[in-house]
């Protein structure tokens, strides 16, 4: 028999779960990708990389992203209509399955079991910060910021016990120049790094012999060294005038402001993991009673280190509970702009996630089957939710809106030079059943330029032959139609509010 069970073992672990989570973001998201529509930035983005293709790389280079700028150049150039946004998409969804395999075999070789370092990278997947990505096609960079600062964890660690100064020092530059290029990409999602601190952190705090500080200072400094070349690429670009530096490029150093809005703002969203929050309070109890549950696991995951490993370890266990999080949100409690978005919170997710899951497995000992069917159990279910919110609070509303701009746009005969106002509507009508910021179950055309920019896609569509169709009609969009004025084609939006509640 055990001839047998090793190679059965290994093509499991190293070849089956690995693709099974590479697959994953398909399965949960595949109706959202695939679906017809596009959301806020898609319409203007796609479109300048078709138009205007330098502009990509100076806006996004102009704000320290120039990695991200470069890839959406790329991918977007090859996505001119409307129908062909899924692609985008499908790409978020192919960098998520990638993330997740990666997380997986990072906590393997963090000494996590095979099943539970599954469970863990699946429901990495399902976040809502994941569910964003699925959804919001420009949003596929930010899995290769989040990869590479995973990646640089491992190479981190490779180098820590690497033989020779040799080897050492070129697994550390590697890991220092990961780092560097994912927050040339997106500094925000570079800090995944951190998911594989708290995934090596547990091992480390409940063996007395692991030296926890000073393998979380190595890889502090590692961290540091990393985010500082970045910083410094940057402002040589700046310094030689290859881009222009935006005003929105600025640091804010009022700690106690920025801490007062974390706690406040981001961390009971951090902590709540898979439950979504919602502006109008519909969710107030679900999402505070997760918050609550997941502080509640941690801190008894530092009671119980307390009882078997001592006060000093359950309390570098409750610091870094305190600290990684915190440290996961870094870049964007540093920023000048600052608002707390799902995007902007997947690496504090993570983190969290990571040392939940550390923290159940102590106080769980014994039982690894009745683990497996916890974690199990709450995959399935975060599953389904998952995918409703993608499609339900992204993709349909979307949806509505895109098909609301198209039948009015039947109306325009570019021959006749028309003048077109769109009325806008305004958050307040956004048809999903929650809404949370200007992801979930918000609107894409409550501004201006959103659709205009879809629109220029659908005259595109429709008249792909004629060259002229910026010139071919006058825009102006308004919340109502002026005394005065007698537009030839009116594009009534606001028509969304009637289907509030009813988005199925």
């Amino acid at each position: 028999m055990m001839p047998n069970a090793t190679p059965n073992h290994s093509f499991r672990a190293h070849i089956a779960i690995p693709l099974a989570l590479l697959l994953l973001p398909l399965v949960v998201f595949g109706d959202t990708i695939f679906h017809r529509f596009g959301f806020r930035d898609d319409y203007s983005i796609t479109r300048e990389a078709g138009d205007e293709p330098a502009k990509l790389m100076a806006v996004f280079g102009a704000q320290g992203r120039p990695v991200y700028g470069w890839l959406l150049q790329v991918s977007a150039a090859h996505t001119p209509d409307i129908g062909d946004f899924w692609s985008l998409r499908l790409a978020g969804a192919a960098g998520l399955g990638l993330l997740a395999a990666g997380c997986y075999l990072v906590l393997r070789g963090q000494g996590w079991r095979c099943g539970l370092a599954a469970l863990a990278a699946a429901l990495l997947v399902l976040l809502p910060s994941g569910q964003i990505i699925a959804g919001w096609g420009i949003c596929w960079p930010h899995t290769v910021a989040a990869g590479l600062g995973l990646a640089a964890f491992a190479a981190a660690e490779r180098g820590r016990t690497a033989g020779g100064w040799g080897g050492r020092g070129a697994w550390l530059a590697a890991a220092a120049a990961g780092l560097a290029l994912g927050a040339l990409d997106y500094q925000c999602g570079v800090l995944f790094y951190l998911a594989g601190v708290a995934g090596g952190l547990g091992a480390r705090l409940a063996d007395v012999a692991g030296k926890p500080v000073r393998w979380l200072a190595f890889h502090a400094a590692v961290l540091g060294a990393g985010m500082l070349l970045a910083f410094d690429a940057t402002n040589w670009l700046y310094a030689t005038g290859v881009y222009r530096q935006s005003d929105r490029v600025a640091i804010d150093l009022h700690l106690p402001a920025k801490l007062g809005l974390y706690f406040r703002d981001a961390l009971p969203n951090i902590l709540a993991l898979f439950v979504l929050n919602d502006e109008e309070g519909r969710m107030a109890l679900p999402h505070a009673a997760a918050s609550l549950a997941v502080l509640t696991l941690l801190l008894a995951g530092g009671l119980w280190l307390l009882r078997r490993r001592g006060a000093p370890a359950a309390t570098l266990w409750l610091a870094s509970v305190a600290g990684l999080p915190l440290a996961a949100y870094g870049v964007s409690l540093i920023a000048a702009e600052h608002w707390v978005t799902y995007r902007t919170l997947y690496p504090a997710a993570a983190v969290v996630l990571v040392l939940s899951i550390t923290a159940l497995d102590w106080l769980l000992p014994g039982r690894a089957r009745f683990r497996l069917a916890v974690l199990a159990a709450l995959m399935l279910v975060a599953a389904g939710a998952a995918r409703w919110q993608a499609y339900h609070l992204i993709a349909l509303p979307q949806a509505l809106e895109l098909r609301l701009l198209e039948a009015g746009a039947r109306a325009i005969d570019p021959a006749r030079h028309p003048s077109i106002l769109v009325l806008t509507p305004n958050p307040t009508m956004a048809p999903a059943p929650m809404r949370w910021a200007d992801e979930f179950g918000s609107l894409s055309m409550d501004s201006d330029w959103t659709p205009k920019e879809a629109l220029k896609h659908i005259m595109r569509e429709r008249f792909p032959r004629r060259p002229d169709l910026q010139t071919a009609f006058t825009y102006a969009s308004s919340g109502r139609i002026a005394p005065g004025t007698d537009p030839d084609v009116v594009i009534n939006l606001r028509a969304i509010a009637a289907y509030r509640g009813k988005v199925d």
